[in-house]
């Protein structure tokens, strides 16, 4: 451990000290750390801070409640992801489908997928609901986002079902809080391809971020699977598969 990690003195660390658990060359993805956690640490933040995703900092170390973790707790973190993160998430008195997909940083039809749940409305307290984490982009289509004024790299990753992290892979972005109106983002939208089983008429007052939202799918696929150029013109009457 004193070789792998630079120390003269196996007397002297500190806490805070990241130190690697396994001896790698350059940077192998199954090289592991060991992070103290401190202060006002969240699970976000560190998952962010490592480029990984909560599901994998959960799976990892144990953790079954991402918002119970306290000062001075260590916790494994894999460098570049190490793999892919699988847990089970018992549901919770006032949880929606739509709240955990954030919080595990996934969409709401990865979840319906995975659970074989045809209403996201439709979930109770006790229920168990598997959730898996992917390492990275790939495995479904590519689009391009163009960052408008306000946009924030969060809301963008609620809008398309992905997580920050992924968002800052695919466009090397090392700075979540840094992005600027005009800069294009590449998106990999997640699962598989072609629309869905059903259809939805378009209401007055209706947006397709709504309907999106309301059956737990992305506003791309929503786009992709209607041949909609522009999410903001749609009209009353229109019938889209959902």
């Amino acid at each position: 451990m004193q070789s792998w990690n630079s120390i003269s003195d196996p007397n002297k660390i500190y806490v805070g000290q990241v130190l690697k658990l396994k001896p790698g060359e350059s940077d192998n993805s199954e090289t592991s750390n060991i992070y103290v956690i401190k202060s006002g640490d969240t699970l976000s933040g560190i998952a962010q801070e490592f480029n990984v995703t909560v599901l994998q900092l959960q799976s990892w170390n144990n953790i079954s409640d991402p918002n119970k973790i306290y000062a001075g707790q260590q916790i494994i973190v894999y460098k570049n992801g190490g793999g892919t993160g699988t847990m089970v998430y018992t549901v919770k008195s006032g949880d929606t489908l739509s709240a955990i997909a954030v919080r595990f940083g996934v969409s709401v039809s990865n979840i319906q997928q995975w659970n074989n749940i045809s209403d996201p409305n439709k979930i109770y307290a006790g229920e168990t609901l598997k959730m898996y984490s992917s390492g990275g982009g790939g495995g479904g289509s590519k689009v391009s986002y163009t960052i408008r004024s306000g946009d924030t790299l969060s809301g963008i990753a609620v809008k398309f079902g992905v997580s920050v992290s992924q968002l800052q892979s695919w466009n090397g972005i090392t700075d979540a809080n840094k992005i600027y109106a005009g800069e294009v983002l590449s998106i990999y939208t997640s699962g598989s391809g072609g629309g869905g089983s059903q259809t939805y008429t378009v209401k007055s007052g209706d947006t397709l971020s709504g309907i999106a939202e309301k059956f737990g799918v992305t506003v791309s696929k929503l786009q992709s699977w209607n041949n909609v150029a522009n999410p903001d013109k749609i009209y009353a009457g229109q019938v889209l598969v959902v």
